[in-house]
Protein backbone atom coordinates (compact mmCIF):
# COMPACT_ATOMS: atom_id res chain seq x y z
CA UNK A 1 0.00 0.00 0.00
CA UNK A 2 1.56 3.36 -1.04
CA UNK A 3 2.41 5.77 2.03
CA UNK A 4 0.32 8.85 2.29
CA UNK A 5 1.18 11.85 0.74
CA UNK A 6 -0.57 14.59 3.23
CA UNK A 7 1.01 17.81 1.34
CA UNK A 8 0.00 16.79 -2.29
CA UNK A 9 -3.60 15.91 -0.63
CA UNK A 10 -3.92 19.21 0.50
CA UNK A 11 -2.66 20.72 -2.60
CA UNK A 12 -5.36 19.19 -4.42
CA UNK A 13 -8.22 20.05 -1.94
CA UNK A 14 -6.96 23.50 -1.93
CA UNK A 15 -5.94 24.02 -5.66
CA UNK A 16 -7.24 26.83 -7.96
CA UNK A 17 -6.91 27.36 -11.59
CA UNK A 18 -5.66 31.12 -12.35
CA UNK A 19 -8.48 33.26 -14.50
CA UNK A 20 -6.70 33.28 -18.16
CA UNK A 21 -6.78 37.06 -17.94
CA UNK A 22 -4.77 37.66 -14.97
CA UNK A 23 -1.68 35.27 -16.27
CA UNK A 24 1.25 37.86 -17.44
CA UNK A 25 5.02 37.65 -18.08
CA UNK A 26 7.24 36.02 -16.67
CA UNK A 27 6.51 32.26 -18.06
CA UNK A 28 8.28 28.90 -17.27
CA UNK A 29 11.45 28.88 -19.59
CA UNK A 30 11.81 25.32 -21.25
CA UNK A 31 14.07 23.86 -18.61
CA UNK A 32 11.42 24.64 -16.42
CA UNK A 33 8.85 23.81 -18.71
CA UNK A 34 10.15 20.05 -19.54
CA UNK A 35 9.39 18.69 -15.97
CA UNK A 36 5.95 20.13 -15.87
CA UNK A 37 5.31 18.00 -19.66
CA UNK A 38 6.91 15.06 -18.01
CA UNK A 39 4.41 15.15 -15.22
CA UNK A 40 2.02 15.53 -17.04
CA UNK A 41 2.72 12.64 -19.42
CA UNK A 42 2.01 10.33 -16.03
CA UNK A 43 -1.41 9.99 -16.65
CA UNK A 44 -3.44 6.68 -16.80
CA UNK A 45 -2.86 5.39 -20.58
CA UNK A 46 -4.46 2.07 -21.00
CA UNK A 47 -1.82 0.03 -23.63
CA UNK A 48 1.19 2.94 -23.19
CA UNK A 49 -0.03 4.26 -26.62
CA UNK A 50 0.46 8.09 -25.83
CA UNK A 51 -2.43 9.23 -28.00
CA UNK A 52 -1.81 12.60 -27.47
CA UNK A 53 0.94 15.62 -28.08
CA UNK A 54 1.86 18.36 -27.22
CA UNK A 55 2.20 21.87 -28.79
CA UNK A 56 4.44 24.40 -26.56
CA UNK A 57 3.49 28.16 -28.00
CA UNK A 58 5.71 30.91 -26.82
CA UNK A 59 5.48 34.64 -27.93
CA UNK A 60 6.55 34.30 -32.09
CA UNK A 61 4.16 31.18 -32.19
CA UNK A 62 1.51 32.76 -30.03
CA UNK A 63 1.41 36.15 -32.09
CA UNK A 64 0.98 33.78 -35.27
CA UNK A 65 -1.96 32.29 -33.75
CA UNK A 66 -3.53 35.10 -32.87
CA UNK A 67 -3.17 37.30 -36.02
CA UNK A 68 -5.63 33.71 -37.93
CA UNK A 69 -8.24 33.87 -35.51
CA UNK A 70 -10.10 36.65 -36.77
CA UNK A 71 -10.60 34.58 -40.48
CA UNK A 72 -11.03 31.32 -38.98
CA UNK A 73 -13.81 33.11 -36.48
CA UNK A 74 -15.48 34.12 -39.53
CA UNK A 75 -15.06 31.15 -41.33
CA UNK A 76 -16.90 29.04 -38.17
CA UNK A 77 -19.73 31.32 -37.73
CA UNK A 78 -17.81 32.74 -34.12
CA UNK A 79 -19.67 36.14 -32.96
CA UNK A 80 -16.62 38.58 -34.03
CA UNK A 81 -16.91 39.85 -30.39
CA UNK A 82 -16.00 36.14 -28.95
CA UNK A 83 -13.25 35.75 -31.80
CA UNK A 84 -11.92 38.72 -30.81
CA UNK A 85 -11.84 37.76 -27.34
CA UNK A 86 -10.07 34.45 -28.53
CA UNK A 87 -7.62 36.62 -30.35
CA UNK A 88 -6.18 38.96 -27.54
CA UNK A 89 -6.18 35.66 -25.56
CA UNK A 90 -3.84 34.51 -27.49
CA UNK A 91 -2.09 37.58 -28.11
CA UNK A 92 -1.65 38.44 -24.35
CA UNK A 93 -0.36 35.04 -22.88
CA UNK A 94 3.37 34.81 -22.41
CA UNK A 95 3.24 30.78 -23.06
CA UNK A 96 0.74 28.42 -24.12
CA UNK A 97 1.22 24.53 -24.32
CA UNK A 98 -1.40 22.84 -26.45
CA UNK A 99 -2.59 19.12 -25.74
CA UNK A 100 -3.48 17.75 -28.85
CA UNK A 101 -5.50 14.23 -28.74
CA UNK A 102 -4.28 11.97 -31.40
CA UNK A 103 -5.64 8.26 -31.11
CA UNK A 104 -4.46 5.81 -32.60
CA UNK A 105 -6.07 2.64 -33.97
CA UNK A 106 -6.21 -0.38 -31.47
CA UNK A 107 -8.84 -3.21 -30.57
CA UNK A 108 -7.98 -3.34 -27.08
CA UNK A 109 -8.33 0.58 -26.21
CA UNK A 110 -11.20 2.06 -27.59
CA UNK A 111 -11.06 5.63 -29.20
CA UNK A 112 -12.81 7.48 -26.67
CA UNK A 113 -10.66 6.07 -24.10
CA UNK A 114 -8.04 7.66 -25.78
CA UNK A 115 -9.42 10.74 -25.40
CA UNK A 116 -9.99 10.77 -22.06
CA UNK A 117 -6.61 10.14 -21.40
CA UNK A 118 -5.78 13.33 -23.31
CA UNK A 119 -8.45 15.30 -21.17
CA UNK A 120 -6.39 13.57 -17.93
CA UNK A 121 -3.00 14.82 -19.29
CA UNK A 122 -4.73 18.39 -19.79
CA UNK A 123 -5.47 18.23 -15.75
CA UNK A 124 -1.95 16.86 -15.03
CA UNK A 125 -0.45 19.80 -16.66
CA UNK A 126 -2.47 22.27 -14.41
CA UNK A 127 -2.10 20.56 -11.56
CA UNK A 128 1.60 20.18 -12.35
CA UNK A 129 2.10 24.02 -12.85
CA UNK A 130 0.00 25.14 -9.88
CA UNK A 131 2.03 22.89 -7.77
CA UNK A 132 5.41 24.60 -9.27
CA UNK A 133 4.12 27.96 -8.34
CA UNK A 134 2.75 28.97 -11.73
CA UNK A 135 -0.60 30.77 -13.05
CA UNK A 136 -1.99 28.51 -14.97
CA UNK A 137 -6.05 27.68 -16.64
CA UNK A 138 -6.97 25.14 -18.94
CA UNK A 139 -8.66 26.72 -21.31
CA UNK A 140 -10.86 24.70 -23.66
CA UNK A 141 -14.14 27.02 -24.20
CA UNK A 142 -13.80 28.03 -27.96
CA UNK A 143 -15.35 24.96 -29.24
CA UNK A 144 -18.30 25.19 -26.84
CA UNK A 145 -19.47 28.39 -27.21
CA UNK A 146 -19.09 27.86 -31.39
CA UNK A 147 -21.38 24.85 -30.67
CA UNK A 148 -24.16 26.64 -28.74
CA UNK A 149 -26.76 27.40 -31.38
CA UNK A 150 -26.31 23.23 -32.48
CA UNK A 151 -30.20 22.71 -32.19
CA UNK A 152 -29.73 19.31 -29.62
CA UNK A 153 -27.89 22.37 -27.51
CA UNK A 154 -30.81 24.99 -27.86
CA UNK A 155 -33.31 21.72 -26.81
CA UNK A 156 -31.29 20.69 -23.72
CA UNK A 157 -31.01 24.53 -22.75
CA UNK A 158 -35.07 25.15 -23.47
CA UNK A 159 -36.55 21.72 -21.29
CA UNK A 160 -34.15 22.40 -18.56
CA UNK A 161 -35.31 26.02 -18.09
CA UNK A 162 -39.00 24.91 -18.75
CA UNK A 163 -39.30 22.05 -16.89
CA UNK A 164 -37.58 24.45 -13.63
CA UNK A 165 -40.24 26.86 -14.31
CA UNK A 166 -43.05 24.29 -14.87
CA UNK A 167 -42.00 22.72 -11.31
CA UNK A 168 -41.82 26.04 -9.25
CA UNK A 169 -45.24 27.74 -10.84
CA UNK A 170 -46.41 23.93 -10.06
CA UNK A 171 -45.67 24.20 -6.37
CA UNK A 172 -46.21 27.68 -6.16
CA UNK A 173 -50.09 26.90 -7.15
CA UNK A 174 -50.04 23.20 -4.54
CA UNK A 175 -48.71 25.44 -2.00
CA UNK A 176 -51.17 28.44 -2.53
CA UNK A 177 -53.77 25.60 -2.33
CA UNK A 178 -52.88 23.63 0.86
CA UNK A 179 -52.73 27.31 2.55
CA UNK A 180 -56.30 27.96 1.37
CA UNK A 181 -57.38 25.05 2.43
CA UNK A 182 -55.95 24.78 6.01
CA UNK A 183 -56.63 28.90 6.69
CA UNK A 184 -59.86 29.64 7.40
CA UNK A 185 -61.79 32.63 5.32
CA UNK A 186 -62.57 34.16 8.78
CA UNK A 187 -61.83 34.17 12.82
CA UNK A 188 -62.71 35.70 15.24
CA UNK A 189 -59.71 36.72 17.36
CA UNK A 190 -60.30 38.09 21.12
CA UNK A 191 -60.02 42.21 20.65
CA UNK A 192 -60.02 42.13 17.15
CA UNK A 193 -63.36 40.63 16.46
CA UNK A 194 -64.05 38.48 13.39
CA UNK A 195 -61.04 38.84 10.77
CA UNK A 196 -61.83 38.08 7.16
CA UNK A 197 -58.51 38.83 5.57
CA UNK A 198 -55.95 35.87 6.96
CA UNK A 199 -56.19 34.21 3.41
CA UNK A 200 -55.36 36.84 1.65
CA UNK A 201 -52.79 37.47 3.56
CA UNK A 202 -51.56 33.95 4.18
CA UNK A 203 -51.92 33.62 -0.48
CA UNK A 204 -49.62 36.86 -0.86
CA UNK A 205 -47.43 35.33 1.88
CA UNK A 206 -46.90 32.44 0.00
CA UNK A 207 -46.43 34.04 -3.71
CA UNK A 208 -43.70 36.05 -1.68
CA UNK A 209 -42.32 32.91 0.03
CA UNK A 210 -42.02 30.63 -3.48
CA UNK A 211 -40.23 34.02 -4.95
CA UNK A 212 -37.67 33.74 -2.56
CA UNK A 213 -37.01 30.38 -2.80
CA UNK A 214 -37.37 29.94 -6.47
CA UNK A 215 -34.10 32.16 -6.28
CA UNK A 216 -32.47 29.83 -3.83
CA UNK A 217 -33.82 26.79 -5.92
CA UNK A 218 -33.68 27.38 -9.30
CA UNK A 219 -30.06 26.61 -9.81
CA UNK A 220 -29.58 23.23 -8.57
CA UNK A 221 -33.68 22.46 -10.19
CA UNK A 222 -32.28 23.14 -13.38
CA UNK A 223 -29.30 21.14 -12.87
CA UNK A 224 -31.13 18.62 -11.82
CA UNK A 225 -33.48 18.50 -14.84
CA UNK A 226 -30.96 19.43 -17.46
CA UNK A 227 -28.65 16.79 -16.20
CA UNK A 228 -31.15 14.17 -17.71
CA UNK A 229 -30.02 15.21 -21.18
CA UNK A 230 -26.51 15.56 -21.02
CA UNK A 231 -26.02 12.82 -23.16
CA UNK A 232 -27.58 14.37 -26.31
CA UNK A 233 -24.91 17.40 -25.57
CA UNK A 234 -22.17 15.06 -25.45
CA UNK A 235 -23.57 13.34 -28.62
CA UNK A 236 -24.01 16.51 -30.43
CA UNK A 237 -19.95 17.25 -29.57
CA UNK A 238 -18.99 13.49 -30.78
CA UNK A 239 -21.00 14.50 -34.23
CA UNK A 240 -19.26 18.14 -34.65
CA UNK A 241 -15.47 16.96 -32.90
CA UNK A 242 -14.91 13.13 -33.01
CA UNK A 243 -16.75 11.59 -36.11
CA UNK A 244 -16.59 8.25 -36.62
CA UNK A 245 -16.68 6.87 -33.25
CA UNK A 246 -18.58 3.52 -32.44
CA UNK A 247 -22.58 4.05 -31.28
CA UNK A 248 -23.32 4.15 -27.48
CA UNK A 249 -26.18 2.83 -25.16
CA UNK A 250 -27.31 5.81 -23.87
CA UNK A 251 -29.32 4.97 -20.83
CA UNK A 252 -27.11 1.84 -19.80
CA UNK A 253 -24.10 3.79 -20.32
CA UNK A 254 -25.90 6.78 -18.48
CA UNK A 255 -26.94 4.54 -15.47
CA UNK A 256 -23.46 2.93 -15.82
CA UNK A 257 -21.85 5.70 -14.79
CA UNK A 258 -24.04 7.86 -13.08
CA UNK A 259 -23.97 4.39 -10.61
CA UNK A 260 -19.87 4.78 -10.79
CA UNK A 261 -19.79 8.31 -9.49
CA UNK A 262 -22.86 8.15 -7.26
CA UNK A 263 -21.92 4.93 -5.40
CA UNK A 264 -18.51 6.65 -4.54
CA UNK A 265 -19.52 9.73 -3.37
CA UNK A 266 -22.57 8.84 -1.57
CA UNK A 267 -20.66 5.58 0.58
CA UNK A 268 -17.56 7.66 1.27
CA UNK A 269 -20.02 10.46 2.42
CA UNK A 270 -21.38 7.91 4.85
CA UNK A 271 -18.17 5.95 5.42
CA UNK A 272 -15.88 8.99 6.01
CA UNK A 273 -17.86 9.65 9.47
CA UNK A 274 -16.94 7.06 11.00
CA UNK A 275 -13.78 5.83 9.81
CA UNK A 276 -12.06 8.87 8.32
CA UNK A 277 -10.47 9.71 4.94
CA UNK A 278 -7.96 6.54 4.60
CA UNK A 279 -10.72 3.93 6.40
CA UNK A 280 -13.68 5.31 4.52
CA UNK A 281 -11.41 4.63 0.49
CA UNK A 282 -10.52 1.36 1.95
CA UNK A 283 -13.44 0.52 2.65
CA UNK A 284 -15.13 1.28 -0.49
CA UNK A 285 -12.32 -0.05 -2.60
CA UNK A 286 -12.88 -3.69 -0.64
CA UNK A 287 -16.42 -3.81 -1.37
CA UNK A 288 -16.62 -1.76 -4.90
CA UNK A 289 -18.32 -3.99 -6.72
CA UNK A 290 -21.78 -4.01 -4.24
CA UNK A 291 -21.08 0.05 -4.39
CA UNK A 292 -21.33 0.54 -7.60
CA UNK A 293 -24.66 -1.89 -7.87
CA UNK A 294 -26.21 0.03 -5.57
CA UNK A 295 -25.38 3.43 -7.36
CA UNK A 296 -26.31 1.84 -10.55
CA UNK A 297 -29.86 1.38 -9.10
CA UNK A 298 -29.88 4.55 -8.01
CA UNK A 299 -29.19 6.00 -10.99
CA UNK A 300 -31.91 4.56 -12.36
CA UNK A 301 -34.48 6.99 -10.93
CA UNK A 302 -32.69 9.96 -12.50
CA UNK A 303 -34.10 9.06 -16.19
CA UNK A 304 -37.42 10.55 -14.62
CA UNK A 305 -38.30 13.97 -14.12
CA UNK A 306 -39.41 15.46 -10.51
CA UNK A 307 -38.44 11.82 -8.75
CA UNK A 308 -34.48 12.72 -9.55
CA UNK A 309 -34.96 15.52 -7.13
CA UNK A 310 -35.38 12.75 -3.72
CA UNK A 311 -32.05 10.89 -4.90
CA UNK A 312 -29.59 13.34 -3.06
CA UNK A 313 -31.95 12.39 0.48
CA UNK A 314 -32.48 8.70 -0.83
CA UNK A 315 -28.84 8.02 -1.51
CA UNK A 316 -28.02 9.80 1.97
CA UNK A 317 -30.21 7.29 3.44
CA UNK A 318 -29.61 4.32 1.36
CA UNK A 319 -25.43 4.65 1.40
CA UNK A 320 -25.85 5.36 5.21
CA UNK A 321 -26.98 1.79 6.25
CA UNK A 322 -24.66 0.26 3.46
CA UNK A 323 -21.68 1.79 5.02
CA UNK A 324 -22.81 0.34 8.79
CA UNK A 325 -23.80 -3.28 7.21
CA UNK A 326 -20.08 -3.84 5.31
CA UNK A 327 -18.76 -1.98 8.26
CA UNK A 328 -19.96 -4.92 10.82
CA UNK A 329 -18.89 -7.52 8.32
Amino acid sequence: MPEANQAALDFLLTRRSRPAKTLTAPAPTRTELMPLLTAAARTPDHGKLEPWRFIVLERGGLERVAAMVPARGKALGIDPDKAEKNRTMFADAPLMVAVISSPVENEKVPRIEQVYSAGAVCLSLLNAALASGWGANWVSGAKALAQLPDRRFRHVLLMGLGLTIALLAGATVLFGWLVGFFVPDSVTLWGLGEVNWLDSLASWATVLLMIVLSVVLMVPVAAAFTGIFLDEVAEAVEDKHYPGLAPVGHIPLFWAVNGLLLGREFFQMAAVRREGLEGARHLRKRHAGQIWLAGTVMAIPLSVPLVNLLMPILGAATFTHMYHRLAGR
